[in-house]
C-alpha cells in the first residue's frame, strides 16, 4: 500500500490505454476488483475457507465492486440458517448474502459434502435486491441412497428476494442445484446439473418455489430427478422455463441410455398461474413436460419431448388438487422413437402423446404427436396406454362430481406408428381416448365436458391396426369438423369405427375428409335413465363429409352407424366407393337402430356404390325403411 501511495506521489500510478483515460492510483484500479484471497481464503480444497469468504462478501456487499473468487478448490461449513417462510422450514447456509452484490467465481470448485445433514445452500441471497452470482462448478462428495432428504446440497439459493441473476453454474450430483424461494424477477440460466454413476434421486436440479415473473432459461440437467429436473412450484405467477433440456441419461453417457424412469422432466405445478414453458427439451422421463395441481392459464410451447413415456400432461397431480385454468399446449413435437430394447412399457418408448385428467380448459393446436406401440411391452393395463392424446376425468361419486372442461384439439398433425417386436407389428390404442365418469356408478356420464376436434391431420400406419382411432366415452358433446384421415392400412379395420363416440348425448360432424375406412363413425347414444339430473341435448349430426372407398372385403359395415334413442341427421356427404368385394347390402352409407324415441332426417347425399334402390341405408334392419319421423329424399344413388 505505501509504494502505491509512494508511486502517486511522484507521479507515476495507472492510466488506462485509449483516448480520454485519466489517470488513478494503482491502489484505487486495484480495488475495482476485490478477491477472496485478499481476506485469506486459500482454496486448496481443505482449509475451511467458509470465514474469509463472508468476511469478502460483507466487505464487498452494497458496493459497486465485482468479488472474484479465482481458480481454486473451496471447503464451505454450516454457518448459520436462514428462515425460507412459507417454504416451511429454516435452512442452513455456508455462506449468506444480504445485500446487493456481484460474484464471480467461474473458475472455482467447490466440493459439497451432502450426506452432511447441517449442509444445505453452500451460497444463500437472502432478502436481496439486485445482485449476481456467475460461475463456479459445486460437487457433491456423496449421495444420500435411497433416502429422501429435501434439497440437500443446494449450490446456489435465493431467498425471499428479487433482481438476482444466477448464471453459468455447474452442479455435480447435487440434489439441487440453483432454487428461488419466494423470490420475484430473477433468473438462472446457462447452467447445468448432472448426476455421474448414480441413481435417480428425490429433489429438483434448477428449481422456483413461489414467487413471480422469474425466468429459468438455457439450463441443461442430466440424471433425472423424482420430484421434477427443473419446475416451478408453489403459489406464483408468470414464472417461465424457457430453452432448457432435461436428459433421463448420465452425464457423459454418447449412447443416452436411459435410467429408470420414475422421474418428471420439466413442469408447473402446485398454483403457478400464467407460467410458460418454451422451447424446452425433455428425454427420456416418465412425464416429459407438465402442469398439474393447480395451476392455470399456464402454455406449454414450442418443445421436443423424445421418448418420454407421456409427452405432455395436465394433470391433478400427487395431492390430486384440479388444474385450476386454461391450459394451452401448442406447437410441440413428441417423437415416437425405439425403445433401445427395453420391454418395459414405462422406460424407452413415447406411448401417450399427451395426457389430460382433472382439468378444467385446454386447447391443443399446431402440434405433431407421434406415439408407439408393441407386443412386447409388460404391464398394458388399459387401451389408453397407447395413445395421442387420452384425456381421464373421474370423480369418486355424483356427490364429487366430474371437473366441467372444454377441450380443443385443432390443427395438429397425429401420427400412429409400430413397433415391430418378436413375431408381428401390432397396434391396439386409439389415437384420442377420452373419457369422463363417476367411478363405482354405472352412471357414465360427465356433465359439462365439451370436446371440439377440428383441422386435424391422421396417419395411422401398420398393417394390423385393430384399434379404434379415436374413442370418446361420456362426454357431453363432441364437435368434429375439418380433420383428414390418410389411407389405414389394416385389412382388419372394416369392423372397427375410426370415430367411436359412446354414450355421447351431442355429436356433430362436419366437413371431415376420409380417405379410406370400413366404418367411419359409430355414435352410441347413452341410456336417459342412466344420467344426472341435468337437462342434456341430444342429437347426432353428419354433414358435408366426404368419405373415400371402402376396404374390398366381404361383410363391410355402414360408414355412419348410429345407435340408441335420439335423432340423427345425415345430410350433405359424399360417399364414393369404386373397389368393394361386398353385396349390394353391404357397405352402406348409414345404419340407425333405436327402440323408442327417434327421428332421422337423410337427405341430400351423394352415394356411389354397389347399392341399388335404397339399400344404401337401413333402420333397425330394414334396407330403405319408411315411415313416422323418418325424412328420406333428395339422395343421389350411383353405381359407377
Amino acid at each position: 500500500m505505501t509504494k502505491t501511495r509512494d508511486l502517486a506521489d511522484l507521479g507515476g500510478g495507472f492510466i488506462q490505454a485509449g483516448t480520454g483515460a485519466v489517470q488513478r492510483t494503482v491502489e484505487s484500479k486495484l480495488q475495482d476488483v476485490v478477491s477472496v484471497k485478499d481476506f485469506g481464503a486459500v482454496g486448496d480444497g481443505t482449509t475451511d475457507d467458509t470465514a474469509a469468504i463472508q468476511a469478502a462478501v460483507n466487505a464487498v456487499k452494497g458496493t459497486d465492486q465485482l468479488l472474484v473468487i479465482p481458480e481454486g478448490s473451496y471447503k464451505l461449513t454450516t454457518a448459520g440458517t436462514i428462515d425460507q417462510g412459507t417454504y416451511g422450514a429454516t435452512a442452513n447456509y455456508a455462506i449468506l448474502i444480504d445485500d446487493t452484490i456481484n460474484i464471480d467465481a467461474t473458475s472455482a470448485v467447490f466440493p459439497v459434502d451432502i450426506t452432511d445433514a447441517n449442509v444445505k445452500h453452500s451460497f444463500a441471497f437472502n432478502n436481496v435486491s439486485g445482485g449476481s452470482f456467475t460461475g463456479g462448478k459445486f460437487i457433491g462428495e456423496n449421495l444420500i441412497g435411497t433416502t429422501k432428504v429435501l434439497f440437500r446440497g443446494t449450490a446456489v439459493a435465493v431467498n425471499s428476494s428479487e433482481n438476482v441473476i444466477v448464471s453459468n453454474i455447474t452442479g455435480q450430483n447435487l440434489k439441487a442445484t440453483v432454487h428461488l424461494y419466494n423470490s420475484n424477477n430473477c433468473v438462472v440460466k446457462d447452467s447445468l446439473s448432472y448426476r455421474v454413476n448414480q441413481t435417480i434421486q428425490s429433489g429438483t436440479f434448477f428449481g422456483c418455489y413461489s414467487g413471480s415473473f422469474n425466468v429459468i432459461s438455457g439450463c441443461t440437467v442430466f440424471g433425472g430427478c423424482e420430484d421434477g429436473d427443473i419446475y416451478a412450484y408453489g403459489s406464483g405467477y408468470g414464472n417461465k422455463i424457457l430453452g432448457c433440456k432435461s436428459f433421463n441419461s448420465l452425464y457423459g453417457d454418447d449412447t443416452y441410455a436411459l435410467l429408470d424412469s420414475n422421474n418428471q422432466g420439466l413442469g408447473l405445478d402446485a398454483g403457478q398461474d400464467a407460467g410458460i414453458i418454451d422451447g424446452c427439451m425433455a428425454y427420456g422421463s416418465y412425464f416429459g413436460i407438465e402442469a398439474k395441481g393447480g395451476t392455470g392459464q399456464c402454455t406449454l410451447s414450442n418443445n421436443l419431448l423424445v421418448r418420454n413415456k407421456v409427452g405432455l400432461a395436465v394433470r391433478a397431480g400427487e395431492v390430486a388438487q384440479d388444474v385450476a385454468g386454461h391450459t394451452l399446449i401448442s406447437n410441440n413435437t413428441v417423437l415416437p422413437m425405439d425403445g433401445n430394447g427395453n420391454t418395459d412399457i414405462t422406460k424407452g418408448y413415447t406411448t401417450i402423446g399427451i395426457q389430460l385428467s382433472r382439468c378444467p380448459s385446454v386447447t391443443i393446436d399446431g402440434n405433431f404427436i407421434g406415439v408407439q406401440e408393441s407386443t412386447f411391452f409388460t404391464g398394458v393395463a388399459n387401451v389408453h396406454d397407447f395413445a395421442s392424446i387420452v384425456y381421464v376425468n373421474d370423480a369418486s361419486s355424483i356427490s364429487d362430481p366430474v371437473q366441467t372442461s372444454d377441450i380443443v384439439i385443432s390443427n395438429n398433425r397425429i401420427q400412429h406408428t409400430t413397433v415391430y417386436g418378436p413375431n408381428q407389428e401390432y397396434s391396439t390404442g386409439p389415437l384420442i381416448y377420452a373419457i369422463a365418469y363417476y367411478t363405482g356408478s354405472t352412471n357414465n356420464i360427465g356433465p359439462g365436458v365439451n370436446f371440439v376436434i377440428q383441422g386435424n391431420t391422421f396417419s395411422p400406419y401398420g398393417t394390423a391396426n385393430d384399434g379404434k382411432i379415436i374413442e370418446i366415452n361420456g362426454i357431453s358433446s363432441v364437435v368434429y369438423s375439418g380433420n383428414s384421415h390418410s389411407a389405414i392400412l389394416g385389412t382388419a379395420m372394416k369392423d372397427i369405427p375410426i370415430i367411436y363416440t359412446n354414450g355421447v348425448p351431442t355429436m356433430t360432424a362436419v366437413g371431415n375428409t376420409f380417405e379410406r375406412q370400413g366404418a367411419a363413425f359409430k355414435h352410441v347414444y347413452p341410456d336417459i335413465s342412466d344420467m344426472p339430473s341435468i337437462q342434456y341435448m341430444f342429437g347426432f349430426n353428419a354433414s358435408s363429409n366426404i368419405f373415400g372407398r371402402g376396404v374390398s372385403q366381404t361383410g363391410a359395415p355402414a360408414v355412419i352407424q348410429v345407435e340408441g334413442n335420439g335423432p340423427c341427421m345425415v345430410t350433405g356427404n359424399t360417399y364414393w366407393r369404386i373397389d368393394h368385394g361386398g353385396a349390394p347390402n353391404e357397405g352402406k352409407l348409414l345404419t340407425y337402430t333405436y327402440t323408442t324415441n327417434h327421428a332421422l332426417m337423410l337427405t341430400n347425399n351423394l352415394v356411389n356404390g354397389p347399392q341399388t334402390g335404397t339399400s344404401y341405408y337401413a333402420v333397425n334392419g330394414v334396407n330403405g325403411a319408411t315411415g313416422a319421423n323418418l325424412i328420406i329424399a333428395n339422395n343421389l344413388v350411383t353405381n359407377q
